[in-house]
């Protein structure tokens, strides 16, 4: 689970760098300026990219899971 958190991680910068190159060589290519809607939606599209959310939840899940794995057995040890 924790792999699987890292690879979603990992994919979620990966594409975002892709996706800002493609928009940028699209936007130069069309060459017309910048809208002002585009001004006010960029950063809270990088400040909150779901993806990277996706695989820092799938961190904190596989910790929890190994804390109570460990928890677990001392439990049973102390019976």
């Amino acid at each position: 689970m924790r792999r699987l958190g890292w690879l979603i991680i990992a994919g979620s910068v990966t594409s975002a760098l892709i996706q800002g190159f493609a928009l940028d060589e699209l936007l130069h290519t069309m060459i017309t300026p910048t809208s002002f809607y585009n001004v006010i939606t960029m950063p809270f599209h990088a400040l909150l990219p779901v993806a990277a959310l996706a695989g820092a939840a799938l961190l904190a899940f596989a910790r929890i899971i190994r804390v109570g794995a460990a928890m677990d057995d001392e439990i049973k040890g102390t019976i």
